[in-house]
């Protein structure tokens, strides 16, 4: 009898254990969805985020496929979230829709990553503590060549707004430095001028180009507008 008991208290106790419900929680459910880059970027503006951008290091790295993964260690990578980058840049906003490979990645997978060319590292890494709220990480401070990688950065990824109260603090701190005899720093205020919206200064540079320049107005490379060369060309013609 005891020998009978016994048996049916294993056979219940087996029956237990292969019935045992899973322990898996949402947290490792979503750490499933996390990027799956083998090494996590260096910069991880969000920690929890969905989406890894990168950098090439030089102009010289070959291009990746970033939707079959395996960013390269050469490329600096930045670990970001898919919901600040699509609220505050309308670049983002549409490229993360289902309609394009890379939001198709996103919505399948759960991560992506994403190449971002012809983008300085330090200057993205600004602008993407920026956007996801690090204030204290955003320097009060830069250089006139900064402010111009940041306003073409701006422009590019249209984040005018999230960068609008920043931009006003660095704006006002390189102002005192604004010359009034053209040379290239005339072009980059006026590339900054336009981006953040500053139209006394963009009137200023507007106001040198045309009394000094003389023949067609050369732009550097900066991405300044039709509408400013277009009046700055009939000026000079």
């Amino acid at each position: 009898m005891d020998l009978c008991f016994s048996l049916c208290i294993l056979f219940a106790l087996s029956d237990f254990k292969m019935w045992t419900p899973s322990t898996s929680t949402a947290s490792d459910r979503d750490q499933d969805r996390k990027p799956t880059s083998t090494e996590y970027p260096p910069h991880q503006v969000d920690p929890d985020g969905d989406i890894i951008l990168f950098t090439p290091a030089t102009s010289e790295t070959p291009s990746v496929d970033a939707i079959e993964g395996n960013v390269p260690r050469k490329h600096t990578r930045f670990q970001v979230s898919s919901k600040h980058l699509t609220l505050a840049s309308g670049y983002f906003k549409r490229m993360l829709k289902t309609c394009w490979a890379e939001g198709d990645a996103l919505s399948t997978k759960g991560s992506v990553e994403i190449p971002v060319n012809d983008r300085k590292p330090e200057i993205l890494l600004i602008i993407l503590n920026v956007i996801h709220g690090h204030s204290r990480q955003v320097p009060r401070k830069l250089s006139l060549p900064q402010l111009t990688d940041i306003a073409v950065a701006t422009d590019f990824f249209q984040c005018h707004e999230a960068l609008e109260v920043f931009a006003g603090i660095w704006v006002q701190d390189l102002k005192p430095l604004i010359s009034s005899s053209l040379s290239e720093d005339t072009k980059k205020w006026m590339m900054i001028a336009w981006v953040f919206k500053s139209n006394n200064i963009l009137r200023q540079t507007e106001t040198i180009a045309m009394q000094q320049g003389t023949g067609p107005f050369q732009t550097s490379n900066l991405p300044i507008p039709k509408s400013i060369k277009g009046v700055l060309a009939k000026t000079n013609a």
